[in-house]
């Protein structure tokens, strides 16, 4: 057999167009059908990851709208109760001048000291009002941080910030609900200023790391 083949010099096609020739036609159709389908399939994953990276970018935007929103409420209601303890403190300082003056004087309480106790009741009912709707937040920042840890990478410079201000805002809330129901000492009292200064630069800090996302 081998000794046959060996012995093939020449192979000549008789009869007609070879089999290429005679479906040339049926083969360009079909190729281009399959590269315009190809494409097609290429272009509509494009389109999808494409869709899905906008569909991911506004659930982000609204994560982080909402967050935003839901920090503003929380530093707003922080600050305004800094200020109720600041006010009742000073309040109960004042009371305790005109007591201790009266007392020296061998005088009874005055007018005077009626008013300021009954300033002091008024300032502490509010401030119990503040620090009902400041516990509750500082609590909820917890919350607030894993629904965007969600959306955004751990190392992500936003998320970073978010942790910087829920640790300021507790440490200075934590301080604060000590001077509800009596003065803190003067040196806790001076810590406020630190404590305070940190928590409106870290505030400051996730709006701007927010902001930064999409510029």
């Amino acid at each position: 057999m081998e000794a046959l083949v060996a012995g093939i010099q020449k192979v000549e096609l008789v009869g007609g167009e070879s089999w290429l020739q005679h479906n040339i036609g049926a083969i360009v159709v079909f190729v281009a059908a399959a590269i315009a389908a190809t494409v097609a399939i290429w272009n509509q994953g494009r389109q999808l990851a494409h869709d899905r990276h906008l569909r991911n970018q506004e659930r982000m935007r609204d994560t982080l709208d909402a967050t935003i929103s839901f920090t503003s409420v929380t530093h707003q209601r922080v600050t305004r109760f800094r200020l109720a303890v600041a006010a009742v403190e000073a309040s109960r300082e004042e009371n305790q001048r005109v007591a201790h003056s009266a007392e020296a004087r061998g005088s009874d309480p005055d007018e005077e000291q009626k008013k300021l106790k009954e300033l002091e009741a008024a300032l502490r009912e509010e401030l119990v009002k503040e620090r009902e709707l400041v516990v509750p937040r500082v609590e909820e920042l917890e919350g607030s941080r894993t629904r965007l840890s969600i959306r955004v990478e751990p190392a992500d410079p936003i998320l970073l910030a978010y942790a910087q201000f829920q640790e300021a805002t507790a440490g200075l809330a934590l301080a604060l609900v000590g001077g509800v129901d009596e003065n803190r000492t003067k040196e806790a009292r001076a810590a406020d200023t630190e404590l305070d200064k940190k928590f409106k630069d870290t505030y400051k800090a996730f709006v701007i790391a927010c902001r930064s996302k999409f510029t």
